[in-house]
């Protein structure tokens, strides 16, 4: 009999996330623009000078921060115009109407410095007042903190932004899938068991036939015994959720084998910044603490950890689960951008099960009542990976790596119990219990590769691209069947595979 490890509750997340700056495909992209721009003055004796070009980072807030000269020049001018941009205040770069942070190029005019003031002039006429120079504007290049978003596959190809709706309280990330229209969820197997999904009218089952992606990370497992393609997003916190992708049909080149009925890929993110901390109290036992962190100047920069404990709504269906994710982001040049990502999850949960009617009319068990209190499960997820995405003027290429460590244990008892006697089993069933314990072990590696463009054809522009998926999957399912008194007694399923 094999040995699973008992996945661990604690979680410990290390991770980090880059993106290049760009604009995205299909989205409202508007440029900041000052509203407090003061000139530099100039030195006494200097009339005039050209204005200075700078590159400089425009916060969510609103504020200037790493002013860089584009071109160095005179010492003194560079020096003042440094020093005036520093108090420039700007409208900051949204998309979709959400506060970003850009990367902009902008001009510093210069100003002489106040003169003496000359003696009152005789009665006259006035003179009409010198033109001020108007408040410097961005140029149009600009750079945003975000990855291109891939070409529409079409009207069933739907972007949802997170935005004002993360203030809706959602307990998972699968309940997001609701923001997208025709999607339906059902919760058949506990707390901590994955969720079913309904789409267009399409019975995806717990992610058999629909594909789910974190930031391109695959999210189901081949070869889980208790349905290949299994997908569990547990491991996701919903706060750190910004966009979600569902396309629902098989309608894109980049879907994989599971988007019979379509697929879904989370944008991870935190538009709050600075460091928040909460605990919530509610019905059934529920406590849950959240902390999270986002720098003021990127959004896919971020880290969050969340601890979470249930006594559920009725018997035997407690919940105990921690889980961390974090981004960090980071650029290599101009053009180059990479990013790496990690999260760690683990949870333990119990379950109800089948009851008799005459047992529950009688009163001898309550309607949310079960026979047998070791069903349930446990499980643990942890999983690294890095990208590079680099732009040559209307090219972008892109790489990806992943590495999954995944484990499941769930415990099914369908029938509640037979007669568990030897004597009575041996006569009518051969068995002596009906719980089923189901270990899967599982690693999955991988990577993809892409290079995208659009090509002018018949008066349009048309996308075109090439790419590679390659995946491994090295998967261990054991289930065994267990009496009443919770010792196993025989094995159903024994397999090892590599996929």
């Amino acid at each position: 009999m094999r040995v699973f490890p008992r996945p661990a509750l604690g979680a410990l997340l290390i991770a980090a996330k880059v993106c290049i700056a760009s604009l995205a495909f299909g989205q409202v992209l508007v440029l900041p623009h000052p509203t407090v721009s003061p000139p530099a003055e100039l030195a006494p004796g200097v009339s005039a000078a050209a204005p200075v070009a700078l590159l400089l980072t425009v916060t969510r807030e609103g504020r200037v921060q790493d002013a860089q000269l584009v071109e160095p020049g005179d010492p003194a001018l560079d020096a003042a115009a440094l020093a005036a941009v520093a108090g420039w205040i700007f409208a900051p770069a949204t998309r979709d109407g959400a506060p970003v942070a850009a990367r902009v190029r902008v001009l510093v005019p210069f100003t002489a410095p106040p003169a003496a003031q000359p003696a009152p002039p005789p009665p006259g006429p006035l003179p009409p007042p010198p033109a001020s120079a108007p408040p410097s504007a961005p140029t149009t290049e600009i750079t945003v903190t975000e990855r291109r978003a891939p070409p529409s596959a079409g009207v069933s190809d739907l972007r949802v932004s997170v935005g004002e709706l993360s203030r809706v309280p959602r307990k998972s990330a699968t309940e997001l899938l609701q923001l997208a229209p025709g999607v339906y969820l059902s919760k058949e197997g506990g707390e901590g068991h994955a969720e079913r999904i309904y789409l267009r009218g399409f019975d995806a089952r717990e992610g058999q036939d629909i594909e789910l992606t974190v930031d391109g990370v695959p999210i189901n497992e081949s070869g889980n015994y208790h349905g290949s393609g299994y997908a569990d997003t547990g491991f996701l916190i919903p706060e750190l959720i910004r966009s979600l992708r569902v396309l629902e049909g098989p309608f894109d080149v980049r879907q994989g084998n599971y988007a019979v009925a379509g697929s879904a890929d989370y944008q991870t993110g935190l538009d709050k910044p600075g460091l928040t901390a909460k605990y919530t109290i509610g019905s059934y036992g529920m406590q849950r603490g959240l902390v999270t962190f986002a720098p003021a100047d990127s959004a896919s920069t971020y880290a969050g950890a969340e601890i979470y404990k249930t006594d559920g709504y009725g018997q035997n269906r407690d919940l105990k689960r921690a889980r961390a994710m974090g981004q960090y982001q980071g650029q290599l040049g101009k053009n180059t951008s990479f990013r790496l990502s990690g999260a760690a999850y683990g949870v333990e949960f119990h379950s109800a099960g089948v009851l008799r009617d005459d047992d529950v009319t009688a009163g001898r068990k309550g309607f949310y009542d079960t026979y047998d209190p070791q069903q349930g499960g446990s499980g643990s997820r942890y999983q690294l990976a890095a990208d590079l995405e680099q732009h040559r003027g209307d090219v972008t290429l892109g790489q990806q790596l992943f590495a999954i460590r995944r484990t499941m244990r769930l415990r099914e008892n369908l029938t509640g119990f037979l007669l568990d006697t030897q004597q009575a089993t041996q006569s009518l069933h051969g068995q002596r219990g009906d719980l089923l314990d189901l270990h899967v072990d599982e690693t999955t590696y991988g990577a993809r590769g892409f290079a995208r463009t659009s090509l002018p054809a018949f008066g349009r522009r048309h996308d075109f691209e090439l790419g590679y998926y390659a995946r491994g999957d090295q998967v261990e399912n054991q289930r065994q069947r267990v009496d009443s008194s919770g010792v196993p007694y025989k094995t159903d399923v024994d397999q090892a595979a590599t996929l």
